[in-house]
Parts: C-alpha cells; structure tokens; sequence
C-alpha cells in the first residue's frame, strides 16, 4: 500500500477512537455523578437508622408510660390504639426523637417522619389482646449534586424502625414475697391508695384465684370472699359459714381454714435462698425467676415455710428497701404447705415500699416497669398477666 495511503487511514483510525472517547466521557460522567449522589443518599439513609430506631423505642415507652399511668382503662393493646387514634401524639414524639438524632445539620423541614401503631396478635387471640408494634419511618429527598445533569434533582434516603411493647416474662431484680392475684387486682384498681400486704397472711383460701374457700377481706366482721359471714368477730370468717360466721381460724383478718399453714409467701428463689441470710440477700439484690411459660404464662416457684421477718438479718434487708419500687411476683394458685409449698407465679406487679411494721409491708402501686426482657409471644391483655410491669425492645 503506497505509504499516502496508510498515513491517511491511520488518521481516520485515530479519529474515529478520540471520536469515540468524546461519546464516552458524558456517559462516565453520569455515572460517576449517579455513584457520588447514591453514596450521599445511602450515608444520610444509614444516618437516619439511629433516629428510626430510638423514636420507636421512645414512642414504645411511651405507650408503655401511658399504659401503667392508667391502669383501670389502658387494659390491653386495643386500648393503647383508642387513647391515641390518629397516632398523634406518637408522631410528635417520634418527631422530637428523630430531630434529636437528625444528621448533616439538617432543619426540621428536610426530614418527613410517619408512625403507624398496630396491635399484632399472639398464640391466635385477638389482635386488641396482642403485642404493641410502633413503625416509624423516617424519609428525605436528598438532592442531587451531579443527576441533575442526567434530570434526577433528588434522591430518596428512607429508614424505618420497629420496637414494641408486650407483657413480662422474665423480670430482673424480683422481690422474693408473692402476693395473691386477687389482692394484685385490687391495688391495680385503686392506684393511689396505699394497701398494707400482712406476711403472716399472705396465704389464705380465697385469696387467689385458683384457691377456693374463705376470705382475704374479713376483718373483725368476718367473711371473705368466699368464705363465712357478717358476724364473724375476733373469730372470722370460716369454711363457708353463714352469717355468723364461725370456722377455724379466721382471726382478725377474715375467713380462712388455716389449711395454708407455714405458707408466709417467701419464695426460693435462689440455691442459697434457704438460710435467713440468703433470703437477706435476695431481698437486697433481687431474685432472678426462671422465665413465664405456656399460654397463659406461668412458672411454678418453691416456697419458704415460716414468720421470716422474725429473723434480723431479714428484718433489716426489708427496711433498707422501705422507698424502693419492685417487682412483686402474683400468684394466683398455691398448693400444699410449709416447705412443700408451691406457688404459680402468673407475673408481676411493681410495688413501692411505703413502710415496714411488724412482719406488715405498706406499699402503693408504681407506674414504673423494672427492666424486662421483651417477648413478642407475651400479649397485653391475653396470655401474660402483665399488671405494671411490661417490656419493650426493638423487633427486627
């Protein structure tokens, strides 16, 4: 080929590759421009993941607040969804939560968060029964700095969180005296009362649900509630008697048949909670109860037979505890006595210490949860007898 010739399709061949590299350069540049903005949206989109996650956790304890405040009307989960319809004051605090924790120095205006409140059912009940979840979605439209070349002025950065409320199954730091289900039930329903808990009566039939016969309500009348009458005196109460009262063993307290004997509520709670200065110690540090189990929830604990609070070291470790609020464990059925003694543990119920005298504890209901292990199998309302004492945790 004569060298004119080559020398003219060497030109065209360079050419046609710089040509080619112009048509390449805008290309590379979009893309380029698309990663830079992408990796922008995505930082802010990970930033945001803090901020979703500890508004629901606030909303959640929120809720949870709400709930122990007003324990005769916000019974279960249905009613935490009526007291706030519209989850209004939930999106407030998720939004406060969400400002709190907003990256890059953005203002209010430039982040949208959504909350939406759902009752999810457990074990097949109802769903107003089940376990509270709070979604809360955080979103920004990131702008773009080099897509607008490409038309995309923005770039959605979005997270959500998840967090819950649900009964207790496993509560830290436990005081090891049971107190009977329906004596629970009452102080739940009289919250600013003070109620005086008797050590030395803590086990009587008719006390718990599960323990028929005489009565915890008697007094110098009698009766109970199950048990005898209105005439009782000094005597109470007794198996069943009838407006005279009479029986066996009622004493000041009401009805009764004495057939607890040697049951005080003291729970083993420990291996070595069967010495006074074991149950010391588990009165100053707290029990650790195996978790609730089945449907509805419950463990059975071992008693500890005896007057307890005669012994000193037991004495002293209930009055260092006097302005303390705990978790009380709520029986609702005791079989057999004295070191026998066993006792179905239904769940918890968070009391404060008014006074100790006598072996009698003063105490008043707490609208305070103790640290609880969250369990999205525990509903509230159903399955889990959660009093005051209920958990909230992330859920994934």
């Amino acid at each position: 080929m004569p060298r004119q010739v080559r020398d003219s399709a060497a030109r065209d061949e360079r050419g046609a590759v710089a040509l080619t590299v112009v048509g390449l350069i805008v290309p590379f540049l979009l893309i380029g421009a698309f990663v830079v903005d992408l990796g922008m949206a995505y930082a802010q989109a990970q930033a945001f993941a803090s901020g979703a996650d500890s508004a629901a956790l606030a909303v959640a304890r929120e809720k949870q607040d709400d709930m122990n405040e007003k324990p005769t009307t916000l019974t279960n989960c249905g009613a935490l969804l009526a007291d706030d319809p519209d989850a209004a004051r939930a999106g407030e605090t998720a939004r406060r939560q969400v400002q709190a924790n907003r990256p890059f120095d953005l203002s209010e205006d430039d982040i949208t968060v959504n909350v939406r409140l759902a009752c999810v059912p457990v074990n097949g009940g109802p769903a107003g029964s089940g376990v509270l979840k709070v979604t809360v979605d955080v979103t920004r439209e990131v702008p773009t700095a080099l897509g607008k070349v490409a038309g995309v002025d923005s770039i959605r950065a979005a997270r959500t969180g998840n967090a819950g409320v649900s009964g207790a199954r496993r509560v830290g730091g436990v005081f090891p005296l049971a107190i009977c289900d329906k004596q629970a039930n009452a102080i739940r329903a009289n919250p600013t009362a003070t109620t005086t808990i008797e050590t030395d009566k803590v086990w009587q039939p008719g006390c718990a649900t599960g323990n028929a016969g005489g009565g915890n309500g008697g007094g110098n009348n009698g009766g109970g509630n199950n048990g005898g009458g209105n005439g009782g005196g000094n005597n109470g109460g007794g198996n069943g008697g009838g407006n005279n009262g009479g029986g066996n063993g009622g004493g000041n307290n009401g009805g009764g048949s004495n057939s607890g004997a040697g049951n005080w509520g003291w729970l083993d709670c420990g291996a070595t909670n069967n010495s006074t200065q074991g149950l010391a110690d588990r009165i100053r540090n707290g029990c650790t109860l195996p978790p609730l189990a089945g449907n509805p929830a419950s463990v059975q604990m071992g008693g500890q037979p005896g007057n307890r609070d005669n012994a000193g070291p037991v004495r002293d470790a209930m009055q260092d505890k006097v302005g303390d609020s705990l978790a009380f464990p709520v029986y609702d059925l005791v079989t057999s006595q004295g070191s026998g003694a066993e006792y179905r543990v239904v769940g918890f119920i968070t009391l404060k210490i008014i006074a100790i005298t006598n072996g009698e504890v003063t105490v008043q209901y707490q609208a305070y949860s103790p640290t609880a292990e969250f369990d999205g199998s525990c509903g509230l309302g159903a399955g889990c007898a959660s009093y005051n004492v209920t958990a909230v945790g992330l859920i994934g």
